[in-house]
């Protein structure tokens, strides 16, 4: 059961905007050969949490890319550390189911008391 709400919480996150880092964004619609729309890309690289939530979300749910759960916790981590509260909830998920870092239940009590606050 308790899988299955975290399953839950983190398709709540995903789903809404995952298409944020395609190519909806940019001005032609234009995509890289990944399917990353290269403006994200570039914003999330020089620090807009946005950007790295978009990517994020697009590593997790396999939009426009292949699924790559290390990838999403890479930029999950790095928007969440700059306080984007759906980036720390889905730190907290990730690190409760083990996806792309270690399986931590305390990395994960720490993620949700950061969105809480």
């Amino acid at each position: 059961m308790r899988r299955f709400l975290l399953m839950a919480c983190l398709a709540l996150i995903v789903l809404p905007s995952a298409s944020r880092a395609q190519g909806t964004n940019s001005p032609k619609g234009q995509t890289s050969a990944s399917g990353i729309d290269p403006m994200v890309l570039a914003r999330a690289k020089t620090g807009d949490a946005n950007s790295q939530l978009a990517l994020a979300k697009a590593y997790l749910s396999g939009d426009g890319v292949l699924k790559d759960y290390q990838q999403a916790a890479f930029w999950a981590q790095k928007a969440a550390n700059q306080g984007e509260v759906k980036a720390q909830i889905m730190m907290a998920l990730l690190s409760a189911l083990g996806w792309g870092v270690p399986k931590d239940e305390e990395q994960a009590a720490f993620w949700h008391r950061k969105a809480a606050e």
